[in-house]
């Protein structure tokens, strides 16, 4: 079947003008700042005991809204104060609405029955990343300071639950919520 010249430059014209460029990939609206938050963390001392038995760096994520599903290859971790160095990849996991999700710094690099990221928190003042990152684009979810000069029971962490309000903590609750000196 023979095809006239109008008709084929027609054609194309069409496909030409329906064909998009690539668009910047984007994130989700679901997966915004403040949506998964880093809650609490212990850079020395902790008083709590992983599953081996040792008392490690660990820090809390916390999530203030509906149920999460984290998953693989999408979440990491970044300890910035070592450089610029590769984020640690979290696991597929789910953290209910106001749930906790326990995850030990200690140099571990495995998944057992807890968390292990590959790095420790540094002893030294730094900052700790929390970052989505889907078709390249990537958010800062969270990024907190880590502060070193919490001794004993005590921790770093935010106060109420979630909250800009980041302090010391007279006590380590992992797992559970944070409370203030004077709190029941």
């Amino acid at each position: 079947m023979k095809r006239s010249l109008p008709f084929l430059l027609t054609c194309a014209l069409l496909v030409g003008c329906t064909r998009e460029s690539d668009p910047e990939p984007a994130i989700p609206d679901t997966i915004m700042a403040g949506r998964l938050v880093v809650n609490e963390m212990v850079a020395s001392g902790s008083m709590t005991a992983n599953e081996f038995g040792d008392h490690a760096d660990w820090i809390e994520l916390y999530n203030p809204g509906p149920a999460i599903h984290i998953e693989a290859s999408e979440w990491f971790l970044s300890d910035r104060s070592e450089g610029d160095a590769e984020p640690f990849e979290l696991p597929a996991i789910d953290i209910p609405e106001k749930g906790y999700a326990l995850i030990w710094c200690d140099g571990e690099d495995i998944v057992a029955d807890e968390i292990h990221t590959d790095f420790a928190l540094s002893s030294k003042d730094g900052s700790l990343r929390l970052v989505h990152v889907l078709d390249e684009a990537e958010l800062i979810v969270d990024e907190v300071p880590i502060k070193v000069g919490v001794s004993g029971d005590a921790s770093m962490g935010r106060a109420p639950d979630g909250t800009s309000n980041w302090l010391g903590l007279p006590s380590q609750t992992p797992g559970a919520p944070n409370e203030l000196a004077g709190e029941p």
